[in-house]
C-alpha cells in the first residue's frame, strides 16, 4: 500500500473530522441537540454539502477513475451530438435522484420495522433516513454513478483500473457500513431510564450514524496501513 493510494482517504477523513468537530461545538454552544431529529435541522443539508464538496476536491486533485456519472458528461467526441449529451445528462440526473429517493424510503422502512413509530414521528424518521442516505449512498453515487453504486452494494469489490480508486471505493464502503451500524447500535440508549432530552428518537441514531461514519473511515485507513505494512514486510522477507 503506497502513501499516494491513501491520499484521497486522508483528505476525505480530514475534512470529515474537522466538519464534525465544528458541528459538534456549534450544537453544544447553541443547545440545538434536541432539534437534531427535525427536518428544520441543518444536519442533513450540511452533511450533503460536505459530501459533494469532498467529492469535488478529491476528484479535482486526484482525478480518480470510476466516476461514471461525470465522465459521461465530459467525454465528448467531435461527432457526438450536443442534444444527445444533454439528454444523457438529464437521464443521469433523474437516475441519481431516484436512487437517493429509493435509498431514503428503504432506510425509513427499516427504521419502522425496527420499532420507529409509523405516524407519530414521521418527521424524525424522514430526517434519519435522509442522514443515512447522504452518509452511505451519496458518496458512492458521486464517485461511481447510479448504476455502479447499486453494483458496489451487491459485491465487495469493483475493478476500477487503478489501485488508488479501488482503495478509495473500499474506504467509502467501510464509512457507509460504519454509519449504518452506528445508527443501529445507538438505539440501545433510548429505552434507558435516564430521562435525558438527547435520548429521544432519532437523536441517538443520528449521532450514532455520524460517529459510526467517522469510525468506519478510521477503520478503513488503519486497515489499509496495516495491510500495506504487512505486504512490505513480506517483500523484505523474500529478499
Amino acid at each position: 500500500m503506497s502513501t499516494h493510494s491513501l491520499m484521497p482517504q486522508t483528505v476525505y477523513f480530514t475534512f470529515t473530522l474537522l466538519t464534525y468537530v465544528i458541528g459538534g461545538l456549534f450544537i453544544q454552544t447553541t443547545n440545538s441537540l434536541v432539534n437534531l431529529g427535525k427536518l428544520s435541522s441543518l444536519v442533513f443539508p450540511v452533511i450533503a454539502l460536505l459530501e459533494i464538496s469532498k467529492y469535488i476536491i478529491i476528484q479535482k486533485w486526484y482525478q480518480l477513475p470510476g466516476n461514471n456519472l461525470t465522465s459521461a458528461f465530459h467525454n465528448k467526441s467531435s461527432n457526438v451530438n450536443t442534444n444527445i449529451t444533454l439528454v444523457n445528462r438529464i437521464k443521469d440526473f433523474i437516475k441519481s435522484v431516484l436512487l437517493l429517493l429509493v435509498a431514503g424510503v428503504i432506510f425509513a422502512f427499516i427504521a419502522i420495522i425496527l420499532g420507529a413509530p409509523l405516524f407519530n414521528n414521521y418527521e424524525e424518521t424522514i430526517s434519519l433516513s435522509l442522514v443515512l442516505t447522504v452518509l452511505t449512498v451519496l458518496p458512492l453515487q458521486l464517485f461511481l454513478g447510479s448504476r455502479y453504486t447499486i453494483i458496489s452494494m451487491l459485491i465487495n469489490k469493483l475493478e476500477l483500473g487503478k489501485l488508488v480508486a479501488e482503495e478509495y471505493l473500499s474506504f467509502l464502503q467501510h464509512a457507509g457500513i460504519g454509519a449504518v451500524l452506528g445508527a443501529w447500535t445507538a438505539s440501545v440508549v433510548m429505552p434507558l431510564d435516564w430521562e435525558r432530552p438527547w435520548q429521544v428518537y432519532p437523536i441517538p441514531n443520528i449521532v450514532g450514524a455520524v460517529g459510526g461514519h467517522l469510525l468506519g473511515c478510521t477503520f478503513s485507513i488503519m486497515q489499509s496501513v496495516l495491510l500495506g505494512a504487512t505486504a512490505e514486510l513480506k517483500k523484505k522477507s523474500l529478499l
